[in-house]
């Protein structure tokens, strides 16, 4: 089941990605691991599992006052069962001008919250249906409290369990965070992980801009808002960024992002899953008669579930929104560097695309598409940590800390902390600004994370962020 992550290939193309399950019977093993990568991390994509919402209408009130209040009420009553982190690192290659190469280490906390807590029906479904363990949770999730600090100064230095632990490093270490539309996450995350949640709004935009100083990321913002794309879920988003990274790759002169997954020593080997996402299925010939689902297509998730009788293909979605926005596009004169291809500018690129796998992945392949689905946070975290990074390298240029006044270059590359990669250049990203821009469902305007001259800090914030810049973890 597990194996060197290495021989996946330190590549723009990879069948799998290595996900670290992080227990109650591992964690004093891999607590400072995970500390390890956090520090070491240039940003970190999170994502959240929750054991329910609620009311979708309430979480969606028109003002932005009472989606707050309704969304803090569920976080309450409800619990993050599951923590993924991803882990991204950059690494400048100094012979290849267009190779980003970014190291990734993903996690997957079981978590179990120790309050009382709401387990809805419809969410347990949901989570069965994609291979969450229940049972296993139950037995081997890692244990915090909801609100402000309950343990006693003598448990820990911080007053901290190890989930709460892991939330107060990275914020100790002022990593900018990356989520898919992340309202929800960003509220649960403080309520659970944090303190108790202030009472307004501006209160809580003010605490997240002093708790991530460095920035706070959306990608399903810049997906929908500023690159437009057809859809904006987060797994038509992966698989379209993972297919169009590729194409780049093989082109040899535009900017790609490639990864390289770390060695993991034998002793840890035996918490390394797999979770595929082979780029094959990417590039097979487009179906038209292939009858798919509108809604999962759209939107990326179907009332009918697997009895719908039409097609979930995301692979087939990919390629049927290509095919459609090809031909919208026909007559139209495309940027030089737009880096959007067609299913017809691709075919003489396919045959490099499509490269013959070594045995060893043919069998990684076939071992993690069978797990495929029982890692969902640690997963949704790695696609949202590599559909930012291919945004910011296929979209903008790095920053070179070293050039004369700071200016941005082109042709001279840097590493990603000096404004996170930060200088607009396409059309895509020209005069927009993507930091602290939350996306809100039916909403035309993102939340905006930022301490106004109208808003404080909460007591119960700046009591706990005190704490977390006085201590440091053993």
């Amino acid at each position: 089941m597990a194996s060197d992550p290495k021989k996946l290939g330190s590549s723009a193309k990879f069948v799998s990605v290595p996900i670290i399950d992080v227990t109650k019977k591992n964690v004093t093993a891999l607590g400072p691991v995970v500390r390890g990568a956090i520090i070491g991390a240039d940003y970190i994509a999170i994502d959240c599992e929750l054991s329910g919402l609620g009311s979708r209408k309430r979480l969606n009130a028109s003002e932005i006052e009472n989606r707050f209040n309704n969304t803090s009420n569920v976080a309450k009553t409800r619990s993050i069962i599951s923590f993924g982190l991803s882990m991204f690192k950059y690494f400048k290659n100094e012979s290849v001008e267009s190779e980003f190469t970014f190291h990734v280490q993903t996690f997957n906390i079981l978590s179990l919250c120790s309050d009382d807590y709401i387990v809805e029906p419809a969410s347990v479904k949901f989570l069965v249906e994609h291979g969450f363990d229940f049972n296993r949770q139950y037995s081997e999730g890692l244990s915090y409290f909801r609100g402000n600090d309950k343990v006693t100064k003598e448990d820990t230095p911080s007053g901290e369990d190890f989930v709460r632990q892991t939330f107060m490093e990275i914020i100790r270490n002022k990593k900018p965070i990356v989520l898919h539309n992340g309202f929800i996450d960003l509220v649960f995350m403080y309520q659970n992980l944090y303190a108790q949640l202030p009472t307004t709004v501006h209160t809580f935009a003010a605490d997240l801009a002093e708790m991530f100083p460095n920035g706070i990321y959306d990608t399903k913002y810049i997906s929908d808002y500023v690159c437009r794309k057809e859809a904006s879920f987060l797994e038509y988003v992966f698989r379209y960024q993972q297919r169009k990274n590729i194409v780049r790759a093989n082109g040899g002169k535009l900017p790609f992002v490639q990864l390289e997954f770390p060695t993991t020593s034998s002793s840890l080997s035996s918490y390394v899953h797999y979770r595929g996402c082979d780029h094959e299925p990417l590039f097979a010939p487009f179906n038209p008669d292939l009858k798919l689902c509108p809604s999962f297509s759209n939107h990326g998730h179907c009332p009918d579930g697997k009895s719908c009788p039409t097609s979930h293909d995301i692979d087939q979605i990919v390629l049927s929104k290509d095919a459609s926005t090809k031909k919208n596009e026909r007559k139209r004169k495309r940027p030089q560097d737009s880096g959007v291809e067609s299913m017809d500018e691709l075919t003489d690129k396919q045959k490099a695309a499509q490269e013959i796998l070594t045995d060893h992945e043919v069998q990684m392949g076939s071992k993690v598409q069978a797990n495929g689905g029982s890692h969902r946070a640690g997963y949704d975290a790695f696609m949202t940590g590599f559909s930012f990074a291919t945004y910011l390298v296929h979209s903008v240029i790095m920053v070179d800390p070293d050039a004369e006044n700071g200016s941005a270059q082109s042709s001279n590359y840097s590493n990603p902390k000096s404004r996170l990669l930060g200088v607009p250049t396409t059309p895509e990203f020209t005069d927009l600004n993507i930091t602290n821009r939350i996306y809100l469902v039916c909403k035309d305007i993102p939340f905006i994370i930022r301490k106004s001259a109208f808003s404080r800090n909460s007591v119960d914030h700046s009591n706990k962020y005190n704490i977390i810049q006085s201590t440091s973890l053993r």
